[in-house]
């Protein structure tokens, strides 16, 4: 997956990603065409100490099409 295509090559948005330091959960859909799980990847892979997690089945919007399956990680993630 290219920098580009998830928008890591704009300046401001690859600094500001390289710069995080707070504990970060990246959660992808399996069918998520907008953000797959991919471009997740790549993404947690930019921040320090990041996790990737994916959903499967899941598509652009986790937390109302796949919140039994979110909600867990995300209070994982929170502990």
């Amino acid at each position: 997956v290219d920098d580009r295509r998830i928008g890591l090559d704009i300046v401001p948005v690859h600094d500001a990603v390289a710069r995080i330091t707070a504990p970060t959960l990246v959660v992808s859909g399996t069918d998520d065409v907008a953000a797959p799980p991919d471009d997740g990847e790549l993404l947690a892979s930019r921040i320090r100490g990041a996790r990737h997690a994916v959903v499967p089945g899941g598509r652009h919007l986790l937390g109302v099409e796949r919140a039994d399956e979110l909600n867990p990680l995300l209070l994982e993630h929170l502990r």
